[in-house]
C-alpha cells in the first residue's frame, strides 16, 4: 500500500517521539547524581553505587535489544512501542515516588533502560519511509533523543536538588508515547507483507548461519557494529551521562549546569543539520567528516589538560567541547539511521536488535568504568584514549561505509553482495527465512 509523504512524516514523528524518553534516561544521572551525592541528600552513595545508578539502565537496554527483535518480527513493530512505553512510565514513577530507596532507584533505572531501547524506532522508521525522504526522517529520530537530553538537563537546572521531581516530570513523555502507540500509531505495512510471505520465521540460530553465508548480512553487521561500538567508546556516552561532572573534569569554563544545557541544545541543532546534510550529501560523507572533527576536538581537549591536578578552565575549551558534541551527534544520528536500513528484511529485526545490543553493551562498559578510568589513567590519558577511538571510528567509516542515499531497501541490500551483480534476494542461503522484497536486481559491477 502506497503511503503519502505527509503520512510518512507524521508516522515518523510519532515514532521518533519515543526517542525523547531514551534521551531523558541517558541524561538523568548527569543531573540527579550531583544532588544525590550531596551530604544532606540522605543517600550517602559510594562511588560504586553512583556508577551503578548511572549505568544499570544499559543492562536492560542490552536485554531489551535482543528480546525485542523476535517480538518485532513475530507480533509487529507497534507492540514494541507499547512495551517500551509501559516500562519507561513505570520506571519514572518508581523513582519519583520512592527517591530515598537505593533499591527502588535501581529498579526504576532498569525499567527506564528497557523503555529506552531504540531498536523499535529504527526498524519502524526505515520501513514506513520511502527512499526519497528516508535519509532525512530516519536521522531526525536522533534529534528527538537530543530533545530528551535537553529537557532533562533543563529539569536539572529547575530542580537542582530534587531528583524525585525530575523523575515525575519525566514520566509525562512516556505517557504521551504510550497513548500514541495504543490509539494513533499504525502497524508497519512492510511487517504485514512480511507475515504473508514468510513461511518460517528466522531465529537467532538461523541468523548465525545467515551471518556465516550471506554477505548482505555479515558485511553490514561488521561495519555497523564497529562504528557503533567505537562511537560509544569515544567518550560520547560518558559525556551525556556524567555531563556536569565531566564538564568540570575537562576544565571548561562556565557554570557546569549551563554548559550542560548548551551541550543539549547543540545536539538538537546538530541533529537538524545532520538531517539536512543526509538529504544533501547522503550518509557516507557526513559520517566521515564528522568523525574527523570528533577526533581533532577530543585530542585537543586531551592536549590542553597538561596536568591532572591543574585547573585550566578556559572558554576556548568550552567551545571545543561544544564542537565535539556537534560533530558526534551528526556521526551518531546517521549511523543509527543506517542500522534500520542496511539489513535484509527477513532478518532486520534480529540484526538491528543485536547491533543495538552491542552498542548498549559498549556504552555500559564506558559509563560504568568512567570513575575508575578517571582515577587510574588521569584526565589527560583518559581523553587521549577517547580521541584514539574517535580516530579508529573515522577510518572505518571512510574505508568501509557504503552510500545508501536514494536507494530502496532492496538496492541497499544488493550493495553488500559480491560485485553488486544480479542479486536475487530470496536465495538458497537464506536458511528458510524468506524476505519480503523478492526481486531480481541487475546492477553494474562497478557501481559503488
Amino acid at each position: 500500500m502506497e503511503i503519502s509523504p505527509s503520512m510518512q512524516v507524521c508516522m515518523s514523528l510519532l515514532a521518533s517521539a519515543n526517542m525523547i524518553t531514551s534521551g531523558m534516561t541517558v541524561a538523568y544521572p548527569a543531573v540527579a547524581l550531583p544532588a544525590m551525592n550531596q551530604s544532606n541528600s540522605g543517600l550517602e552513595l559510594t562511588n560504586d553505587q553512583s556508577s551503578w545508578i548511572a549505568s544499570v539502565s544499559h543492562l536492560t537496554m542490552i536485554v531489551g535489544s535482543v528480546a525485542l527483535g523476535p517480538i518485532l518480527d513475530k507480533w509487529g513493530r507497534r507492540l514494541g512501542f507499547i512495551v517500551t512505553g509501559v516500562s519507561s512510565l513505570l520506571g519514572w514513577i518508581i523513582i519519583g515516588m520512592m527517591p530515598q530507596s537505593l533499591s527502588c532507584l535501581y529498579i526504576g533505572r532498569l525499567l527506564n533502560g528497557l523503555g529506552a531501547c531504540s531498536v523499535v524506532t529504527s526498524v519502524f522508521m526505515a520501513e514506513v519511509t520511502s527512499p526519497a525522504i528516508r535519509n532525512i526522517l530516519t536521522v531526525f529520530k536522533n534529534t528527538s533523543f537530543s530533545v530528551g537530553l535537553t529537557f532533562m538537563y533543563l529539569l536539572g537546572i529547575t530542580f537542582r536538588d530534587n531528583w524525585s521531581a525530575m523523575a515525575l516530570f519525566g514520566a509525562i513523555i512516556p505517557l504521551v508515547c504510550l497513548v500514541s502507540a495504543l490509539f494513533i500509531l499504525p502497524e508497519s505495512s512492510v511487517w504485514h507483507e512480511n507475515q504473508n510471505n514468510i513461511k518460517k520465521r528466522c531465529t537467532y540460530s538461523e541468523l548465525y548461519k545467515a551471518y556465516r553465508k550471506r554477505p548482505e548480512v555479515y558485511k553490514p553487521m561488521n561495519i555497523m557494529n564497529s562504528l557503533l561500538i567505537l562511537r560509544q567508546l569515544s567518550g560520547t556516552s560518558v559525556i551525556l551521562t556524567y555531563a556536569i561532572n565531566l564538564v568540570e573534569v575537562a576544565g571548561v569554563g562556565g557554570d557546569p549546569h549551563v554548559v550542560t544545557v548548551l551541550l543539549g541544545v547543540t545536539r538538537i541543532i546538530a541533529g537538524l543539520v545532520g538531517c539536512a546534510l543526509s538529504g544533501w550529501l547522503g550518509r557516507r560523507i557526513p559520517v566521515s567528516w564528522s568523525g574527523a572533527l570528533m577526533s581533532v576536538t577530543m585530542l585537543w581537549l586531551a592536549r590542553n589538560i597538561t596536568a591532572d591536578n591543574q585547573d585550566n578552565s578556559t572558554y576556548a575549551d568550552t567551545i571545543v567541547l561544544i564542537i565535539f558534541m556537534f560533530s558526534s551527534t551528526i556521526f551518531s544520528s546517521i549511523c543509527q539511521a543506517l542500522v534500520g536500513e542496511v539489513f535484509p528484511t527477513d532478518v532486520r529485526g534480529l540484526c538491528t536488535g543485536l547491533s543495538t545490543c552491542l552498542s548498549y553493551l559498549s556504552s555500559f562498559i564506558a559509563v560504568k568504568l568512567y570513575p575508575e578510568l578517571l582515577t587510574y589513567l588521569g584526565r589527560t590519558n583518559l581523553f587521549l584514549m577517547y580521541g584514539t577511538f574517535c580516530v579508529f571510528g573515522t577510518l572505518i567509516a571512510i574505508l568501509t561505509l557504503p552510500e545508501t542515499k536514494d536507494k530502496s531497501l532492496t538496492e541497499i541490500q544488493a550493495l553488500f553482495t559480491k560485485n553488486n551483480t544480479a542479486v536475487l534476494t530470496e536465495t538458497k542461503d537464506s536458511v528458510a527465512c524468506s524476505p519480503v522484497e523478492v526481486e531480481l536486481l541487475v546492477l553494474p559491477t562497478n557501481n559503488r
